[in-house]
């Protein structure tokens, strides 16, 4: 059982041909490439790029990380107050002692 199968855009759209590339012995002695010092260097390389942030999203990312930071530290209290009244109340050794006695 064969499958055909129809292309609907021809190949070489999808896959044009790779341009021919000249390396430096390939060019002719008219052509030669001439060999300049360095100018200024371009003022974009050497500077970061430095865009305008605004001092409110700092803020408002300041005010999340409290407000995340204060949601965890109220889980991890109630978390060892849960586990103090547990131990107190020794409701760990009983559940201990009741699932060894069920040998």
């Amino acid at each position: 059982m064969s499958i055909l199968v129809k292309q609907f855009v021809p190949t070489e759209l999808l896959f044009p041909p790779a341009k021919r590339r000249e390396t430096a012995s390939a060019i002719p002695d008219g052509r030669a490439i001439k060999q300049t010092a360095p100018a200024e260097p371009e003022v974009r390389l050497w500077k970061v790029s430095t865009r305008a942030v605004s001092e409110d999203r700092g803020i408002i990312g300041f005010a999340v990380l409290v407000l995340l930071l204060a949601i965890a530290a109220a889980g991890l209290i109630y978390g060892f107050v849960e586990l103090t009244h547990l131990l107190q109340t020794d409701a760990v050794g009983h559940v201990a002692a009741k699932a060894i006695s069920l040998d």
